[in-house]
């Protein structure tokens, strides 16, 4: 799904970006920027270390760097330099947690992959994947 199809999806940040008077239309011009973007965050949060942990005080900047942020706004700011500086500013603050939504999302993907990968309780995790899937004992209760 494009950034723009998203924005549409969620009545909240549509209704956000109307009211500063924002061009719903002019939202789709941001949509290959957002998936080039996405891409290389997801190299980006491969190279991080696998002990990252969501209580690190710099967790946030850690998977959805500053200069990314800054180059975000450095582009919304030369595109839509029509638009007044709150306008500009709502829609860079939603343009950002979707990036960070997803930033966190590959993150935690990543992070679960990687159990299942473990030689030592990588067969564990599965286990217990398949437990929670089918319940204990194969969703055949305690009987067996």
């Amino acid at each position: 799904m494009t950034f723009s199809q998203k924005l549409m999806w969620n009545n909240a940040d549509n209704y956000i970006l109307h009211l500063e008077g924002f061009p719903i239309k002019r939202v789709s011009s941001f949509d290959e920027f957002f998936k080039e973007i996405e891409d290389s965050l997801y190299i980006h949060i491969c190279t991080l270390p696998e002990d990252l942990h969501l209580d690190n005080i710099k967790y946030s900047e850690l998977i959805l760097p500053n200069s990314i942020t800054e180059e975000v706004k450095q582009r919304i700011e030369s595109s839509f330099s029509d638009l007044s500086l709150q306008a500009r500013n709502s829609f860079w603050t939603i343009f950002i947690q979707y990036l960070w939504e997803y930033s966190h999302s590959a993150f935690s993907e990543i992070k679960y992959e990687r159990r299942f990968k473990d030689p030592e309780l990588g067969e564990f995790f599965r286990l217990l994947e398949v437990a929670k899937k089918d319940g204990l004992f194969s969703g055949k209760g305690f009987l067996e």
